[in-house]
């Protein structure tokens, strides 16, 4: 395995660790996050209800899963530019006498 490969690798990891465990079981304990998910899903049972056909079904089922994948790739655009930015908004915070403590809350 070639060293650009084994970076992959350890990134893929790292992020499937922080994104779908720590950030995940953050998400769900967030009352926004519960709030939005269960006005989706709502939405989303009404119309499952509403169709006659199987292949109308088939069809909401694809745009589902569609729509799930797009949230993963978008999960991950966000959280690789958090990496990129993550020094300069440190910087930024320091020089406001900002810092992020422990438990991720930004303290003086």
């Amino acid at each position: 395995m070639n060293e650009r490969n084994a970076i992959n690798k350890l990134f893929d990891q790292l992020y499937l660790e922080r994104v779908h465990q720590v950030a995940l079981k953050n998400m769900q304990q967030d009352e926004e996050y519960n709030r939005s998910y269960n006005k989706v899903m709502g939405v989303l049972e009404l119309l499952r209800e509403s169709l006659e056909d199987a292949d109308q079904q088939m069809l909401l089922d694809k745009l589902e899963e569609a729509q799930n994948v797009l949230m993963g790739v978008r999960m991950e655009y966000a959280y690789i530019q958090g990496l990129k930015d993550s020094a300069a908004v440190s910087e930024q915070l320091e020089k406001c006498g900002l810092h992020f403590g422990k438990g991720d809350e930004l303290t003086k």
